[in-house]
């Protein structure tokens, strides 16, 4: 069963009561697909999704941390969907039993 979250992690500082700094992370959800039909109806309308293309033109957010973010959105799609894009972001469709991701860390 596809569950895929989306989550943008935002470090601050906080000052307590006592006047010292404390590192807090506020967890945002940028996007959740929890079927493989929710995942295929949010690129009906091509990659990237609006939201999507929205953060990755984001020049506030650290370039590596975007492409890293492009990456992780389409190794999903590819492993779930079996759907590629192209250079024109025009989708391809591989018929296969499973895709493995091809990163290793």
């Amino acid at each position: 069963m596809l569950n895929m979250m989306l989550v943008i992690l935002i470090p601050f500082l906080r000052v307590t009561e006592e006047g010292q700094a404390a590192k807090n992370i506020e967890v945002i959800e940028i996007f959740r697909a929890e079927t493989t039909e929710e995942l295929e109806a949010s690129i009906t309308n091509g990659y990237p999704m609006p939201w999507l293309e929205e953060i990755l033109n984001d020049e506030s957010i650290h370039e590596e941390d975007r492409y890293w973010l492009d990456c992780r959105v389409r190794a999903i799609i590819a492993i779930d969907l079996h759907t590629f894009f192209d250079i024109e972001g025009n989708p391809i469709t591989f018929e296969a039993d499973w895709i493995m991701p091809g990163e290793h860390y």
